[in-house]
């Protein structure tokens, strides 16, 4: 099941609001994501801990759909110890002054500075996959560096890391990606370089705003599509030009935010937290399935469509059943 039980809101915490899922009753037990990722990595667990506490999943900032301040200079709107006050003023207006904790990866530093800074609100404590960062760094060696090396070069002061990886951020990518994806599949702002001095000396691509068409054009090409057959997902601005595009060709362009800009373009917007809902308007609109098809398929593979909004923008919740996991080919 899908958070069975559990309620979905916004609470604010004085510097933003967090998105938050809870349910169950008994003691207060907060659990933290890791990255990247949001509360939804709970799911499985949540439900069946929920017998015995009150369980509180967040989104932390800059995450899913909790509030995502400025960056600053200093990077402190993003720091852990920001974060673990937001998870104290979180627990405080649910009226737990004290609680149990269990955090996962980056959820976990989250979790370090909470015992740190406000050990009071510490109840037990219990990190998954992670140990200090200290602990790291004080047992460094060559391989560590080598392996973790943008950990040591985005932790320099701004602008530094910032200005390197735009200088050659496809390079960048490339390597970060490297026996992850395919570089056949990476497309990023690509320049051409003087070979003597190394200095840009001209873009070859972007892959930003319009540059999206090229890129776009750029597979059809090499996979001899025609434009019907292209189907765009997309969520933010920069997303603007190629849905007009894809638009223009006859393909299927749908948003998956209600950004302004983006919502009177797309042929479909579709608002969910489960990512197998971008299914439904495919389903519909290229495969002209009707809604109890879709359901019966969802249902088949253990998944149930609900709170389905009919509208322009389809809002809808899906949770788990008994049925097998959906799988695809």
């Amino acid at each position: 099941m899908w958070f069975e039980g559990f309620e979905l809101s916004q609470i604010n915490v004085g510097d933003g609001a967090l998105r938050v899922r809870r349910g169950g009753s008994g003691p207060p037990l907060l659990l933290l994501h890791g990255n990247p990722q949001t509360h939804a990595m709970w799911h499985a667990v949540a439900p069946a801990l929920a017998r015995k506490y009150s369980v509180v999943c967040p989104d932390l900032r800059g995450y899913g759909g909790s509030f995502k301040p400025p960056v600053t200079a200093d990077h402190g709107a993003y720091a852990k110890a920001a974060m673990a006050r937001d998870m104290v003023e979180l627990m405080s207006r649910l009226g737990h002054a004290r609680f149990f904790v269990g955090a996962h990866d980056r959820g976990a530093r989250v979790a370090h500075r909470l015992a740190i800074d406000h050990p009071q609100a510490i109840e037990k404590l219990v990190l998954l996959d992670i140990v200090p960062t200290i602990e790291h760094f004080e047992r460094a060696d060559m391989a560590f560096g080598l392996g973790y090396y943008h950990w040591f070069w985005f932790a320099q002061p701004h602008p530094f890391p910032e200005t390197l990886v735009s200088a050659a951020p496809e390079a960048v990518i490339r390597s970060a990606l490297e026996g992850i994806v395919p570089e056949s599949q990476i497309f990023g702002t690509r320049f051409h370089y003087d070979p003597h001095t190394g200095e840009i000396q001209s873009i070859v691509r972007v892959a930003a705003g319009y540059g999206k068409v090229a890129v776009l054009e750029e597979l059809r090409h090499s996979l001899q599509m025609s434009g019907d057959q292209v189907i765009y997902v997309g969520d933010g601005s920069s997303d603007v030009h190629v849905m007009l595009h894809v638009n223009r060709i006859g393909g299927l362009t749908i948003a998956v935010s209600e950004n302004r800009y983006l919502t009177p373009i797309a042929r479909r917007t579709i608002l969910s937290d489960d990512g197998s809902s971008v299914l439904i308007p495919i389903l519909e609109e290229i495969a002209g399935w009707d809604g109890a098809r879709i359901r019966a398929l969802f249902g088949a593979h253990g998944l149930v469509v609900q709170d389905w909004d009919k509208s322009r923008t389809d809002s809808l919740t899906i949770r788990g059943s008994t049925a097998a996991p959906l799988k695809f080919a």
